[in-house]
């Protein structure tokens, strides 16, 4: 009997939510059948099985939250690792060594004597090699994953020596068990999917982020009513980062470097009953007018059959969000790292000015510019708003 724990799908996943089994107990499937889907951060994932064998047990139920490294499910069959629960308790690619393993590969002549002695440290390269950029030596802290293996979290709580707002916010929302079930101390349902991932990158976001907001207005009096206000946003977006690339960037929290970027990979928030998505229009400086527009009803389409992949999510260097289709005129929006930028578009309004010494109606439309500070100079974000008013109201 062996046992498959939930693998890391990618990019320092810690939980996934169980959202299709495709098996029942007593199944027997071939390696690399799909067995169930889960979603995380806001995305489905089709999970494959990892060997021959049949379903004995299934650990969770639709719904129900799993963290990486617990277990999904258990099989019987000869084709099945002697060591499953170690090996998928880290990422889907690598095997966990333990600090005996190490130092047996060790090839310089200090090797120790006495291996059998050494601390049995268990973690997978990924783990290792993130607890090297923190600075943590992995050999003094205690593992809390399967049989004592260390996991990313332990190397953050090492690095801290204690919880940032974005750690505490996940435990008091996920208890620890395999499944998450009501607070004892709190009678309310469990943030899920979208929600919960929105809450989790906003606690990051308020726990990290040096964040200033610029908000000023567009004049688009002269816009046909046929204009497409996102599409016409896309483009405005597009030269104001060939203006200021600054802005067009990934900013590192622990080694305090930038990676820039040549194309404009842009995310559109979009608002669901179940929370926000944002799915990334891609390469959008290469995109016509028409074609953003036939994406974005397909972002939408998604969002409302949630069925994003997770390719549709991942990627973005800056975002989008025109919350003035449904309220409001100006915003302080949230910067998610690692991007340092954000623009919130607001619900357009007729305003009285005087133009060439005549009072004149003109419509205004509001901007709001958040960006992170630590990476991001004023200079740099007033010029890169200026940029983007100007090619609105170039027509």
């Amino acid at each position: 009997m062996k046992q498959f724990n939930l693998p890391d799908v990618g990019e320092g996943l810690q939980e996934a939510e169980i959202v299709q089994w495709n098996v029942q107990v007593g199944d027997v499937v071939e390696a690399d059948q799909i067995i169930l889907i889960i979603e995380t951060d806001k995305a489905n994932v089709e999970i494959p099985s990892p060997y021959k064998g049949k379903i004995t047990k299934l650990h969770g139920y639709p719904g129900d939250i799993i963290k990486v490294g617990n277990p999904l499910v258990e099989f019987d069959g000869e084709d099945a690792p002697k060591d499953t629960a170690m090996e998928d308790a880290g990422t889907v690619v690598g095997k966990l060594e333990t600090g005996a393993e190490m130092l047996e590969n060790v090839s310089s002549g200090n090797r120790p004597t006495a291996v059998t002695k050494a601390k049995i440290v268990r973690a997978t390269p990924a783990v290792r090699a993130f607890a090297t950029r923190m600075g943590v030596d992995i050999n003094g802290i205690e593992g809390t994953g399967p049989k004592g293996t260390i996991t990313k979290p332990d190397v953050e709580h090492a690095a801290t020596n204690g919880l940032s707002p974005a750690k505490y916010l996940e435990k008091t929302i996920a208890q620890p068990s395999n499944a998450v079930s009501k607070s004892p101390t709190f009678d309310g349902e469990p943030l899920k999917r979208a929600r919960r991932s929105m809450a989790l990158n906003m606690a990051k976001s308020h726990a990290e982020v040096a964040q200033v907001t610029l908000s000023d207005d567009a004049d688009i009096t002269h816009w046909s009513k046929e204009t497409d206000l996102t599409a016409r946003m896309v483009r405005a977006v597009v030269m104001a980062c060939k203006a200021e690339p600054t802005l067009n960037v990934h900013y590192d929290h622990d080694s305090l470097s930038v990676k820039t970027f040549d194309e404009v990979n842009l995310g559109i928030a979009v608002d669901t009953p179940d929370g926000l998505y944002v799915p990334v229009l891609r390469n959008a400086g290469q995109i016509k007018p028409q074609q953003t527009r036939e994406i974005i009803d397909r972002f939408k389409s998604k969002a409302k059959k949630k069925s994003f992949l997770q390719d549709d999510l991942k990627g973005a260097t800056l975002i989008l969000s025109n919350f003035g289709g449904i309220g409001g005129r100006y915003a302080t929006p949230m910067v998610v790292p690692p991007m340092v930028c954000i623009l919130g578009v607001g619900r357009s309004h007729t305003e009285t000015d005087l133009v060439e010494g005549q009072p004149k109606q003109l419509k205004k439309l509001p901007l709001s510019l958040s960006f992170d500070h630590r990476a991001v100079t004023g200079g740099e974000g007033a010029r890169f708003l200026s940029a983007l008013i100007k090619d609105l109201q170039a027509g």
